[in-house]
């Protein structure tokens, strides 16, 4: 059993003020095969991990290569995506994940539970700070 643990970042809320974040590092491998690192929001509300078209264009792939489609969240408005299945690592472990590049740069960095949360126990501990991923 191999555990991976982030601590939370602090952040400004104009809703609350300071608030605590959980974030999660992981490295997506580009077309030309490098790793490149990117920190996410770890959201478990997140069908799928959601980059902004930036990182699509960052990591060498063709936005529209993609798989159309449409995400939403809590403001129920729909923003155009376009899937891509890449390799990612978190920790020491590397699988293929599907990622969905929004066509703008004003979405959230998320890690969503899509191909993620199936390969390892996610834990929240808000005391602590931190989410562990626990394989």
């Amino acid at each position: 059993m191999r555990r991976y643990t982030f601590p939370y970042r602090q952040e400004y809320s104009t809703l609350i003020g300071d608030i605590h974040r959980p974030v999660v590092t992981v490295h997506l491998q580009s077309r030309d095969g490098r790793w490149v690192g990117f920190t996410l929001y770890a959201d478990s509300g997140a069908d799928i991990t959601l980059l902004p078209k930036s990182a699509c264009d960052g990591l060498g792939f063709v936005l529209e290569a993609g798989e159309e489609g449409h995400v939403g969240g809590i403001t129920q408005g729909r923003i155009r995506v376009y899937v891509h299945e890449i390799n990612m690592k978190l920790g020491e472990e590397v699988f293929a994940a599907k990622v969905a590049f929004a066509d703008t740069d004003t979405v959230p960095p998320l890690l969503g539970r899509t191909d993620v949360f199936d390969r390892f126990k996610v834990c929240y501990a808000n005391k602590r700070r931190e989410t562990s991923f626990i394989t």
